[in-house]
């Protein structure tokens, strides 16, 4: 992997009065000893990094949907502008990639998906009778379209759960400890083509999302503690979930790439049958 640093002149001088502060602590430090010396080579490439990226999960629905537009779009400078003042100060931080929850339902089930924080619940495109409504995740969908504006360069959707229409428990979590998913096995195909709708529409609308992501941090249990949507998934899951997903992406000639790759932390990635960790 390499890893490309892009600096402004600003942050340049920056790093160099830090360099030359840190040094000279260190030389106060040790007399006895040479001077050390920091070279920054600012043209080699060590590593890359696709992104660095934010998510809109969860205050963003309120914010893009309830606040007055002044303070919203100040928000959206914060996390997407890469402008500077003219005294030198960043407008943003300039992220690269941002993530859209596409939401599982629990929203429309209010007090009764046992989830209690209301910001913890999302709304969900496809109705219970098969129907979809647009209108949804109005807030998440006007901070998306502010960070396409700023040249965000990755919009990533991604899901914690299902539709609940489509889950064993008709909840947006688990209701046992067992390390499978909480989809029905018969709602594979369905959950892929919901996903590609969802993208297919966001095309239209000129939000073409780059990535999608099927799965959230497989290894939790996701149980109602948990407080918001979500599911495990075994290896074997996964692994139908993104077949199924990736037919029918090309069924609709669509070219969203799927991540695959999922953790909540670093030393986990999937979970086999028997819910033992896969490293």
């Amino acid at each position: 992997m390499k890893i490309k640093l892009l600096l402004s002149s600003v942050f340049i001088r920056k790093i160099t009065l830090c360099t030359f502060l840190l040094a000279s602590a260190l030389s106060s430090f040790s007399q006895d000893q040479k001077p050390i010396k920091f070279t920054l080579l600012l043209n080699k490439t060590a590593q890359q990094i696709h992104n660095i990226g934010g998510s809109g999960c969860w205050y963003t629905e309120e914010i893009g949907k309830q606040w007055p537009l002044a303070e919203k779009q100040h928000i959206a400078e914060l996390l997407f502008s890469r402008g500077f003042e003219k005294d030198g100060r960043p407008k943003g931080i300039g992220l690269s990639a941002w993530r859209f929850n596409i939401g599982g339902g629990t929203a429309e089930q209010g007090d009764s998906s046992g989830i209690a924080d209301p910001s913890r619940r999302v709304e969900c495109f496809l109705s219970p009778d098969g129907t979809y409504d647009w209108s949804k995740q109005q807030g998440y969908t006007w901070m998306l379209r502010q960070a396409k504006n700023y040249g965000v360069k990755d919009l990533i959707a991604f899901v914690n759960s299902p539709p609940v229409q489509f889950n064993k428990n008709g909840r947006g979590y688990k209701s046992q400890k067992d390390g499978s998913t909480n989809l029905r096995p018969d709602k594979y195909d369905a959950y892929a083509n919901f996903l590609t709708e969802v993208i297919k529409h966001y095309d239209k609308e000129g939000l073409r999302f780059n990535y999608i992501s099927p799965i959230n941090e497989p290894q939790w249990d996701w149980l109602k503690q948990s407080n918001q949507e979500g599911s495990p998934w075994t290896n074997e899951e996964m692994y139908q979930t993104i077949k199924s997903l990736n037919i029918s992406l090309q069924k609709q000639k669509l070219s969203t790439k799927i991540l695959t790759t999922e953790a909540g932390q670093l030393d986990f990635c999937m979970l086999t049958r028997d819910g033992h960790h896969a490293r």
